[in-house]
């Protein structure tokens, strides 16, 4: 719950673009400076029965989040003093888990989520977007687009894919 992740612009698009979808529910999971700012925001909108805010948790629990949730959003922005993210575990953790990503062209993101495959990517600070994006993510038939991130982790992150990688490439260059 920190600028760079922009929770606030987060909560926003996600009441914008869930507005008729009653069943549909915000899990935020971390702590940090807007936390409570976020939570007041919430009932400010008229969403904090559809919205929960868990606070800091054991990885488990994440893990766990992430196995039984669809879509995993992440509005990534280059903070106000200069932080930014690199390429965020979380979302190599929701690819692996199979959620269809919706984040931002923020620093290593695209290097992970394919738009339109496994995930959609909008401008940092465009909410309008944002919402758009979540809105297609939560109106969509969601399977094809779930394997993909699923492969995805599996081939662009396992630890033993690309150490088997690595392995090939220093023994063709000993052969």
């Amino acid at each position: 719950m920190v600028e760079k992740k922009a929770p606030l612009t987060t909560l926003r698009a996600f009441a914008a673009a869930a507005t008729d979808l009653p069943d549909a529910r915000l899990r935020f999971i971390g702590d940090g400076p807007l936390l409570e700012r976020t939570r007041a925001e919430a009932r400010r909108l008229g969403i904090a029965d559809r919205v929960s805010f868990d606070g800091a948790q054991h990885h488990r629990v994440v893990r766990e989040a992430l196995a039984t949730s669809q879509v995993f959003l992440q509005h990534s922005v280059v903070g106000p003093s200069g932080d930014a993210e690199g390429l965020p575990t979380a979302i190599q953790e929701a690819l692996a888990s199979g959620c269809i990503v919706v984040s931002t062209r923020h620093a290593g993101i695209p290097e992970a989520v394919d738009h339109g495959v496994n995930g959609w990517l909008g401008a940092e600070h465009d909410l309008e977007e944002f919402i758009a994006l979540i809105g297609r993510a939560l109106t969509a038939d969601p399977q094809e687009m779930m394997d993909a991130a699923r492969q995805t982790a599996e081939t662009r992150f396992d630890n033993a894919v690309l150490l088997s990688r690595l392995e090939d490439v220093l023994r063709a260059g000993l052969g």
